[in-house]
């Protein structure tokens, strides 16, 4: 899970980086926001795609740069203690995550109950043959889909919040604010939705704001209050960014150059390819280094570091010599979830290497790996430290949690 809500946000940062370099100042307003709205499904979609690319090289005998790590082991004090804890698996971290994203689910509903409190309780006017909803608490216009709740019997302003619901904004607010309520820490999550927002009365404007009215609406526009409405899921004319959107209507629309449009799409596409890519072949013993879920001991991996600390023992010519250092054990999780092909890739020597070796070879049954919902055969790397007290005698191991990378 977590390294999903990783990739999704790598990508959301990468697309709107795209979109800040060649769209941002573009005035093809339903471009953007096309490219802004598609770039939120195409993050959350694309890390369950998987293009299968054939590997070269024996995976048994590739660098271990691509291989998921364990985290390091270390035969270190009397009690058993975990020392690199990853920041995403803390306790306090996914309370943190789960009631901040609560409290902003929640906004979005309590904006929703209101407009739908509000409905109930006003009246129906057709103004120009547009319908709107009336009552004395409605202080300035907005709308939410085609629903028009108006504040002032301006027919511009009436014009402009029939044009948000024409347009479905609405559905790109309530798509945008459940993105930041479940990804609030990404910063993008955020600009998008200013973003977006901001590109909704761009084209509100451009479709009340007429050739024979122009004028009429920037004097409107200017003398209309910017107070905050107070309800995150509805569309206004009285939304903030004067200054941007009267220079909005001055600017000369301009179709967007050919060139952006290709470069567009292949940024795009590469992007797209780079992260759906997976090492697979056709062979049913493929081991595979990216899986989509990884081996997992059973009782979690605080029981096969348990079972390691239990059972490595620092080997006496070791000690007597005083060797300590790392030794990095390449493994492979089977289909049955056998532990084989068990290797000391980068060693220390003097019955270290053999040590650790010996202790993963006989190590319990692993639940096997998952790719594209297959079981699979799955190689890892276990960096085990050696370290002796300073009166020569080793300690116990410390564990620490699986995180791949």
């Amino acid at each position: 899970m977590i390294a999903y809500l990783l990739e999704v946000a790598f990508l959301h940062i990468i697309f709107y980086t795209i979109y800040f370099a060649f769209l941002r100042k573009e005035s093809q307003q339903s471009l953007k926001r096309f490219f802004l709205l598609g770039s939120v499904f195409v993050s959350l979609t694309v890390p369950f795609i998987s293009i299968p690319l054939p590997s070269i090289t024996d995976p048994v005998l590739q660098g271990a740069g691509n291989i998921p790590f364990l985290d390091e082991v270390v035969v270190g004090p009397e009690t058993t203690k975990t020392s690199a804890i990853s920041f995403f698996s803390m306790i306090p971290f996914q309370s943190v995550y789960l009631v901040t994203s609560g409290i902003l689910l929640m906004i979005s509903v309590f904006s929703l109950l209101q407009i739908a409190l509000l409905y109930f309780k006003s009246r129906t006017e057709v103004i120009d043959n547009i319908q709107v909803r009336v009552h004395p608490s409605v202080r300035r216009s907005f709308s939410f889909f085609r629903l028009i709740f108006i504040g002032e019997r301006n027919r511009t302003i009436i014009a402009h919040e029939k044009a948000h619901g024409t347009l479905l904004h609405s559905v790109d607010i309530i798509v945008l604010n459940i993105f930041r309520a479940l990804f609030w820490w990404l910063p993008t999550s955020w600009i998008v939705l200013r973003e977006m927002k901001l590109i909704h009365e761009y084209q509100a404007d451009d479709i009340a704001a007429t050739e024979k009215n122009i004028e009429e609406y920037r004097r409107i526009l200017i003398s209309a209050s910017m107070a905050p409405l107070g309800m995150n899921l509805a569309s206004s004319f009285h939304e903030g960014a004067l200054l941007k959107r009267l220079n909005a209507m001055k600017k000369t629309k301009k179709h967007i150059s050919k060139w952006k449009i290709g470069m567009l799409g292949m940024l795009v596409a590469g992007v797209v390819l780079t992260f759906s890519c997976s090492e697979e072949m056709a062979g049913n013993n493929e081991v595979l280094t990216r899986v989509d879920q990884p081996p997992e001991f059973p009782g979690g991996m605080a029981k096969f570091y348990e079972y390691i600390g239990q059972n490595l023992k620092y080997p006496d010519q070791a000690r007597r010599l005083g060797v300590e250092g790392r030794v990095y054990v390449q493994f492979v999780v089977n289909k049955d979830g056998s532990v084989g092909d068990v290797i000391a890739v980068k060693g220390i020597g003097a019955g270290c290497d053999a040590e650790a070796v010996n202790v993963l070879k006989n190590s319990p049954k692993f639940n096997p790996g998952l790719h594209n919902s297959k079981v699979v055969r799955v190689q890892m790397v276990l960096p085990i430290d050696f370290k002796l007290n300073a009166d020569g005698e080793n300690t116990k191991l410390e564990k620490l949690e699986i995180e791949p990378i």
